[in-house]
């Protein structure tokens, strides 16, 4: 893996050639998406608990569960580019610490 990564890399190369995990098979590359977007999904989700009201908070109980999306963004909180942003973190944050880690133990690289 080049540990020398551009901002443009960032925005325009796949997650997987950014780590150099490009030759994983699909099942695992699916396994390691599913396991990240838990990961974002959760931390978008803790962030907007931890901005609504108490009041809010008791009403989130009670609201059915295919309706939650809507109900947050009633609160106006933009799910969608929350989760685009947390994912773009998630991404810089994984491919700058992998790049540390492969400076730190060269033989990472071999």
């Amino acid at each position: 893996m080049n540990t020398t990564i551009t901002p443009a890399d960032l925005l325009e190369k796949d997650f997987f050639e950014l780590l150099g995990l490009e030759n994983l098979s699909p099942e695992k590359k699916y396994a390691l998406l599913t396991e990240m977007g838990k990961t974002v999904h959760a931390t978008v989700y803790a962030a907007i608990f931890s901005q609504l009201s108490q009041e809010d908070r008791a009403a989130l109980d009670t609201v059915a569960d295919d309706q939650i999306i809507s109900f947050i963004q009633e609160k106006g909180f933009d799910v969608p580019e929350m989760l685009f942003s947390e994912a773009q973190r998630y991404k810089i944050e994984m491919v700058a610490t992998l790049a540390e880690a492969m400076r730190e133990i060269p033989e990472l690289t071999e």
